[in-house]
Parts: structure tokens; C-alpha cells; sequence
């Protein structure tokens, strides 16, 4: 008795976990929809953005500064952001090239912030 009770107990909660999900709105497969916080959309803005805050920026890249560091500069003004080798793929970026970077704030106490870029899209001219 203590066994079948305990296997329909487990099932239950095996169970639970896939009857939950969220459906999205079509043009996103999942995920949520609906009012978000601030996205931070500059360097300026992101240079005191909190911790995590999500970056979009368009702009370029215009230094190198160590192995997955470089310099972000758009009209607002410049900004470290991280790059790792897997987010170029195979693409080659030159200063001259528009990007969209696509990340999260890492925040600092002593230096600047900085952004994780999560992924580098080469805009058209």
C-alpha cells in the first residue's frame, strides 16, 4: 500500500513541472510579453546602469584591449565591454563596421561598469 501511494505521490510531482508553460505571443516562442524595465540603450546610460540592467547598443568597436576586452564608442561616449571569442564566430569587426550588441551590465564598486555582450549583430551600411 505504502509503495503505490508513494509512486502516485511521485508521479504527481513528476507531473506537475510539465503541465506548467507559458505560451508566447506568436512571434516569441515562449518567454514573457508584456511591460519591461528600462532598457538601457547608450553607453552614457549604460556607465551608471544598475547590475544586470539589459543593453542594447549601436555603435562601434574601436580598441582592443586585452583578450576578450574592447572599447564600445557611440555618440554618447565609449565604454568597456566583453566579448567572448565565440560571440564573433567567424566574423571579422573593423572600427568602421555599425554593430548592435546585445548584453547585461556588469556593475562595479571601485571601477567602471562594463557590459557582458551576449550577442554582436554587423548592422548594413
Amino acid at each position: 500500500m505504502k509503495t503505490v501511494l508513494l509512486s502516485g505521490l511521485m508521479a504527481l510531482i513528476l507531473a506537475s513541472p510539465a503541465m506548467a508553460y507559458f505560451e508566447g505571443n506568436g512571434n516569441i516562442p515562449g518567454g514573457f510579453v508584456g511591460p519591461s524595465g528600462s532598457v538601457v540603450q547608450s553607453a552614457a546610460q549604460a556607465l551608471t546602469a544598475r547590475d544586470d540592467s539589459y543593453v542594447v547598443l549601436r555603435g562601434h568597436i574601436v580598441e582592443r584591449m586585452g583578450k576578450d576586452n574592447y572599447i564600445f564608442e557611440d555618440a554618447s561616449g565609449r565604454l568597456n565591454v566583453e566579448i567572448d571569442r565565440e560571440i564573433f564566430g567567424t566574423r571579422t569587426v573593423t572600427p568602421e563596421m555599425e554593430l548592435r550588441l546585445t548584453g547585461e551590465v556588469d556593475a562595479h564598486l571601485i571601477k567602471r561598469n562594463e557590459v557582458d555582450v551576449h550577442t554582436l549583430e554587423i548592422l548594413p551600411r
